[in-house]
Order: C-alpha cells, then sequence, then structure tokens
C-alpha cells in the first residue's frame, strides 16, 4: 500500500458501517475470480487487481471494483488476487501455503511492489499497463472501457515493464 490521507483505523470505521465492506468486495472478488492462469487462456481481456484488506487505498478502491466488474463482466474478465495474508508480518507456513505461493508468483510476474496493482491484459495476453496506489475511479474506468473497446493504448499508464513482451507464464505446481 502506498498510503493515504486517511488513516486504516479511520477508514474500516468507516467503511464498516455498511453490510457489504471493501475488505468483504476483495474477499468475495478473489473467491469468485477465475484462477488467472486459466483467465488468461481464454482470450478475453483482462483486469488484474492485486488487493488485501489490511492496504487502506485498497478498500477505497474496492468499491469500484466491485461496480466495474458487475456492470463490464460481460465483456471483460475481472480477476481478484487477494494479498491479505501475505503480509510482511506473516508468519513463514503462511508463504509457503500453495494458494498464497501461486499468488505470490503472480505478483512477482506483475512486478507488484506496491498495492492496490490493476493491469490490464489484451485478450492475446499483452500487459499494456498496471495502474498502482491510490488510484481515482474515473483513470481505472477510462482504461476499462478502453480496454473493453479493443484499443492498445490506454489513457492513463504508469511504467510499463510490460512494454512489447507477451504475457505471463503461470507458475509451476510444486511437485
Amino acid at each position: 500500500c502506498l498510503g493515504s490521507a486517511v488513516s486504516g483505523a479511520s477508514a474500516k470505521a468507516q467503511l464498516d458501517a455498511s453490510e457489504e465492506t471493501p475488505e468483504s468486495f476483495i474477499r468475495d472478488a478473489a473467491r469468485r475470480s477465475p484462477k488467472l492462469a486459466e483467465a488468461l487462456r481464454t482470450g478475453r481481456p483482462t483486469i488484474v487487481d492485486f488487493s488485501a484488506s489490511w492496504c487502506v487505498d485498497c478498500l477505497k478502491l474496492a468499491p469500484s471494483m466491485h461496480e466495474f466488474e458487475s456492470r463490464y463482466a460481460g465483456s471483460l474478465q475481472f480477476v481478484t488476487l487477494d494479498l491479505t495474508a501475505l503480509s510482511p508480518a506473516a508468519p513463514p507456513q503462511v508463504w509457503s501455503d500453495s494458494a498464497n505461493a501461486e499468488t505470490l508468483a503472480w505478483a512477482q510476474q506483475f512486478g507488484v511492489d506496491a498495492i492496490p496493482h490493476v493491469a490490464f491484459v489484451t485478450g492475446d495476453g499483452r500487459v499494456l499497463t498496471a495502474l498502482v496506489g491510490n488510484i481515482p475511479e474515473n483513470v481505472v474506468r477510462a482504461n476499462i472501457l478502453a480496454l473493453r473497446d479493443g484499443k492498445d493504448d490506454l489513457p492513463f499508464v504508469m511504467y510499463d515493464a510490460f512494454k512489447g513482451r507477451r504475457a505471463l507464464d503461470p507458475p509451476q505446481a510444486e511437485s
């Protein structure tokens, strides 16, 4: 998490006032998401959201991501990878759990060094860009619409470590 003007405790208190919380949006989105390797094989454009419930900026973005998925799921895939368990303070056994190890492997391939990290992947597997940190809703929406419309030039880009590269290799299953 890159930080925010709102403290984690006050943001959580504000958000817990409703039944559906951003924490539940992150958790539920991750549960219903297809495996990222499967999603990348479908040929459909994909939004990949790396988030965690302890990240204030992730909590701020979660309701918008929930709304975008509800609105655009017919034309785009949405995959949420929940990094909640992978906090720096997590005990070693958490890092070696197979599901967490796969999530960590994807995070490494996408170059995730801060969250939220929202990547925009074309149907042929090219990562066009990733937006990181406290991302305004209108910026994410503009990129989602451009990806949906098949545009390779998104309106908002950050440093692009993937420029000119085909997408990612699924993490190898441990034997």
